[in-house]
């Protein structure tokens, strides 16, 4: 376990990591690594300061973070740890987005609270983890907003912004994108047109939350390989990272945060241990020396259990799991979805034509593609969320078929739940309140509030481990802590069918495994069919008994895990460099 810190002081250091506050130093901070010092600790210009930083959303509330001691200094500073643990509330603080309760931030010698936001904006850009709305706006118009510490109102772009934003666009390598409509980008493409919107503001320093969430292996990489290339620029870069293996490979420093606390800091490959994994996450991990670096694989949990229509609920729960499942798409005919000729596409684009799909009956079911392949849009038609632009869907209900066009809403949400991408954000909602409304679909006339609503209610929040958080407006909650509310939401409705549109955006790993764990374990007790879309490729792995892999619309693989993962089609498919290696009994993508 981590030793007590009361001043949660970080030291980044470049010879040894830190989990209790270190001595003053006096030296000099090389090029290119994460320095630090405290008290009478080396303070030179060029340093990020968090001096005794406390933040509350309210008085009477707890902290989020707590008396935080920090400095920063040049290169990659990853900031790691839980959901919920004060990442991007130290992150905001620190660039004046948010208000400390207690305590000052100095940058480069100069203490924020006592500068203009436009002098502020002028020294550090921040990238938050949810773009705003892009309103109709093109990439270059997204870019050019970069621009706006320098600019008075309605004042056009001098030619000093127009050279910004061209320098912009083309480190990130959207030049062809320039005056392409930001929403007809994917979403790996949208993200870089994010970063050089922050990278057109032209400052020292630049903070990341969350960067790389929403994307695939090869989205990821390109981003992060982005990230590097402009600290070797010599903008410092602070960056919220949710994939510890993604710190390890691009950070200089990383800061271990836990319970708004930071609770060991270092370089690296020296603060990332198989301990602090373990003590921070609540997970094991491995580290695996591969030929063209070092990769740290944590325990990606039991796996899915290996179910049968024809074995009683007391005989799947008691069942044993299986790291690798096999299920026997054959042993069932009778699929849970079945799509024949199947046209998807919107607003007169047609993303995929002429598909024949069939999703297992009692399975879980995942599909895996980069970014842009059509895979959200061919679940959102396979639920009736969209419009089949050729072909039909049929659902099995009662023992036989029955058209999906034919079914109410209401008759779909007792069939079939869903975890959207991107859900409608509920302000002035508790947590309890949003997972109650699960229950709609089974409401008749003048519905009545019933023993089984509130047993689905209590079940679906102890699984998604979200019960102490059941009074909680939505709008105080961790970009996780949502995602864990929006899957009980869609556990509540207990339905014969649950399909997660990318359920693990934003949680960190271990709530990641648990999330995954939870629909495994729903999939075994009550043989719910599972239907999802993962950009992580080993959590699918992991839980899926049969994949699907698309591309540009299409189905080109599908299969076991073991049969569709392989390192030339998965580099083929996101255009990226991997491996695959087989841990603990099934196949693990690891980005080289």
């Amino acid at each position: 376990m981590f030793p007590n810190n009361p001043h949660n002081t970080a030291t980044l250091q470049a010879d040894k990591p830190s989990t209790q506050p270190s001595q003053p130093e006096n030296t000099a901070a090389p090029h290119g690594a994460g320095t630090a010092g405290v008290g009478g600790a080396s303070k030179s210009s060029r340093m990020i300061q968090a001096e005794g930083l406390s933040v509350r959303y309210s008085k009477k509330g707890d902290p989020i973070i707590d008396g935080i001691d920090l400095c920063i200094g040049e290169g990659v500073t990853a900031l790691i740890g839980p959901n919920g643990c004060g990442k991007s509330t130290l992150l905001r603080t620190m660039a004046r987005l948010m208000r400390p309760t207690h305590g000052s931030v100095v940058v480069d010698g100069k203490r924020l609270s006592r500068m203009s936001p436009k002098a502020v904006a002028r020294m550090i850009a921040v990238l938050g983890q949810h773009g705003s709305n892009t309103n109709g706006l093109s990439v270059r118009d997204i870019v050019g907003k970069g621009r706006y510490p320098y600019q008075g109102l309605f004042q056009p772009h001098s030619n000093e912004d127009v050279r910004a934003v061209d320098d912009a666009i083309e480190q990130c390598g959207i030049g062809a994108l320039a005056h392409q409509p930001m929403e007809a980008l994917s979403g790996g493409q949208q993200q870089r047109a994010w970063i050089a919107m922050t990278l057109a503001q032209t400052t020292p320093i630049v903070f990341f939350d969350e960067p790389t969430s929403y994307l695939d292996i090869g989205g990821e990489q390109r981003v992060l390989d982005l990230v590097g290339a402009i600290a070797k620029r010599g903008i410092r870069v602070v960056v919220v990272l949710h994939d510890v293996d993604a710190a390890l490979k691009i950070a200089d420093t990383i800061v271990v945060m836990r319970d708004g606390a930071i609770v060991a800091s270092g370089p690296s490959r020296e603060v990332l241990s198989r301990e602090i994994h373990q003590d921070v996450f609540g997970l094991d991990c491995k580290f695996i020396q591969h030929p063209k670096r070092k990769v740290l694989v944590p325990h990606l949990g039991s796996g899915a259990q290996t179910t049968s229509q024809n074995r009683s609920r007391q005989e799947r729960k008691d069942a044993p799991i299986s790291a690798v499942p096999a299920c026997d798409l054959a042993s069932d005919p009778t699929p849970a979805i079945r799509a024949t000729g199947l046209a998807t596409g919107y607003q007169g684009t047609t993303i995929s034509s002429n598909l024949d799909v069939r999703i297992a009956k009692g399975a879980i079911t995942g599909v895996i593609g980069p970014n842009g392949c059509g895979k959200s849009t061919l679940v959102r038609t396979l639920t009736g969320i969209m419009a089949p632009l050729a072909g039909s869907v049929a659902v099995h209900a009662d023992g036989g078929d029955m058209a999906l066009d034919a079914l109410t809403p209401k008759q779909r949400g007792r069939l079939i739940s869903v975890l959207s991408q991107k859900p409608e954000p509920l302000e002035g909602f508790s947590v309890e309140d949003v997972i109650v409304a699960g229950r709609h679909p089974h409401g008749k006339g003048l519905h009545r509030w019933r023993t089984r609503d509130q047993e689905a209610v209590e079940e679906a929040m102890k699984l998604c481990d979200v019960h102490a958080l059941r009074h909680r407006p939505i709008s105080q909650l961790s970009g996780g802590q949502r995602q864990r509310v929006w899957l009980a939401r869609a556990l509540a409705q207990d339905t014969d069918v649950l399909v997660l549109d990318e359920p693990t955006t934003y949680l960190d790993r271990a709530h990641q495994v648990a999330l995954m764990e939870a629909v495994a374990q729903r999939n075994a007790e009550a043989g719910t069919t599972v239907l999802m879309v993962l950009h992580d490729i080993n959590l699918a792995a992991r839980y899926c008994h049969h994949m699907l892999a698309m591309c540009d619309g299409e189905i080109v693989a599908a299969g076991k895990p073991q049969e569709v993962l392989t390192p030339e089609r998965i580099g083929q498919l996101f255009e990226a460099s991997v491996d695959v290696m087989d841990v603990d009994g099934s196949p693990v993508v690891v980005s080289v």
